[in-house]
Order: structure tokens, then C-alpha cells, then sequence
């Protein structure tokens, strides 16, 4: 599996890189999660298998996305 970097902030949303893509090149672009929290996002992290990722944020919701899917 490529190594995968996890960001999400102000802006609401989770974004997934790939990074062995993004170093090798200028354009690339980001999976966006599907499932938005209503505010700011101040942890991310994966499970142990990297098959999900949790996000959670200050509308007090933590969303599990599913990296299949």
C-alpha cells in the first residue's frame, strides 16, 4: 500500500493524498471524504489495518470514512 497522509481543518473537509503522487508531481489532487463535520476538524487518524479513518472535529462528531469506499 502507498504510504497516505490524512488533512482536514477550517475548511470542514477530509482530504487523502497519496503521497508517492503528490511528490512526484504538481497537479495532483486529493480524494475528498464524502462525510463533512459542521465545523472545524482537529484530529484525524487511522485504524490499525489503514481500512478506515476517523475525523473529528468541534461540532462534536466523529465520522468514520471508510478508505474502500
Amino acid at each position: 500500500m502507498d504510504p497516505l497522509l490524512l488533512t482536514g481543518g477550517d475548511d470542514r473537509r477530509v482530504l487523502l493524498w497519496d503521497m508517492n503522487k503528490a511528490i512526484s508531481g504538481p497537479t495532483v489532487s486529493p480524494k475528498l471524504m464524502e462525510a463533512e463535520h459542521l465545523s472545524n476538524i482537529f484530529c484525524l487518524a487511522f485504524d490499525s489495518k489503514n481500512g478506515k479513518l476517523f475525523s473529528a472535529g468541534n461540532d462534536e462528531k466523529v465520522i468514520v470514512h471508510n478508505l474502500a469506499t
